[in-house]
C-alpha cells in the first residue's frame, strides 16, 4: 500500500490558508485604515531625514553623539513596533471573527409560540384555584408551569403572543427563559396591552382567536417549518358567534 501525505511545511502552509479562509469582519470597512501603513512610513521617514539634516547642521554626527552624556541606544525593532501595533489596533477594530456563517444560531429543539386570551371574558373568577381565581391568572399561572418544564430541558425557543380585539408579539421566539418569565409574570388581565384593546370605533368581539392565531403563525420562524408549535390558552368565549377562529386555523 503507497502512503502519501504532505511534508510538514506543506501542511503547515494548507493550515494557514484554511485559517485565513474562515475568517470574517464584523466592521471590514475600517480595515481600510491599514492604507495609511505607508503614509505613516514615509512620514517617519521625512523626520528621521530632518533630524539628520539638523545634526549636520550643529556638526559631525560622532561628535554630537559623543557629546551627549547618555548617548541612545538605536535599536532596530523599534522600527517595526509602531506598524505592528497599527496593524493590531486596525484588525482588533475589525472585529475579526472565526466561522463558516454570520447567521444567528438558533436552537436544537422545537419553536413553541404561546397565545394567551387576554379579553374580558378573562377576567371571570370562577376557577377553582383560589391562588388563579381569574381565568387570566390561571393561564398565566399554566404558562409559567410550562415555561418551567422547557428550561429544565433546554434546547427549546419559546415566544408569547397575547390577543383580544387585536394580537401582539410581546415576546419573539428566545432562549432566554428568565425573559420570558418575566415578561409573563408582568402580565395583568386587569390592565393588558393596550395595543390589544378595540379602538374607539371598533365594534367587533373583544375575543379575535383566530387574530390570536395568526399572530402566533407569523411569530414563527419560516426557516424551521415542522418543528414548531402554538399552544392556544383561552375560555373560548367569543361571543360574536362569527367564526372568526376558522381564517386562524386554516
Amino acid at each position: 500500500m503507497l502512503l502519501t501525505s504532505t511534508s510538514g511545511l506543506a501542511g503547515f502552509a494548507v493550515d494557514v490558508r484554511e485559517f485565513l479562509e474562515e475568517i470574517r469582519f464584523a466592521q471590514p470597512g475600517l480595515l481600510w485604515l491599514l492604507m495609511l501603513l505607508p503614509l505613516l512610513a514615509i512620514l517617519n521617514q521625512l523626520a528621521r531625514r530632518k533630524q539628520q539634516i539638523a545634526l549636520v547642521r550643529i556638526g559631525r554626527p560622532t561628535t554630537v553623539a559623543a557629546q551627549l552624556t547618555q548617548p541612545v541606544i538605536h535599536r532596530q525593532w523599534l522600527s517595526l513596533a509602531y506598524p505592528l501595533a497599527w496593524l493590531l489596533l486596525v484588525v482588533g477594530l475589525a472585529g475579526p471573527r472565526w466561522g463558516n456563517s454570520d447567521e444567528k444560531g438558533v436552537a436544537v429543539g422545537r419553536d413553541l409560540v404561546v397565545a394567551i386570551d387576554f379579553s374580558r371574558s378573562m377576567l371571570a373568577d370562577d376557577m377553582a384555584d383560589p391562588a388563579v381565581a381569574t381565568r387570566w391568572a390561571a393561564a398565566r399561572a399554566g404558562a409559567i408551569e410550562l415555561l418551567q418544564g422547557i428550561a429544565q430541558r433546554g434546547g427549546h425557543r419559546v415566544g408569547v403572543v397575547v390577543f383580544a380585539t387585536h394580537a401582539k408579539v410581546i415576546c419573539p421566539l428566545t432562549t432566554d427563559y428568565d425573559h420570558v418569565r418575566a415578561i409573563l409574570e408582568d402580565l395583568d388581565g386587569a390592565f393588558p396591552p393596550p395595543e390589544i384593546r378595540p379602538g374607539v370605533s371598533e365594534r367587533t368581539s373583544g375575543t379575535r382567536i383566530g387574530a390570536g392565531i395568526i399572530a402566533a403563525v407569523e411569530a414563527h420562524d419560516a426557516r424551521f417549518p415542522g418543528s414548531q408549535d402554538i399552544i392556544l390558552i383561552s375560555d373560548g368565549d367569543d361571543p360574536a358567534a362569527d367564526t372568526e377562529w376558522v381564517r386562524g386555523a386554516d
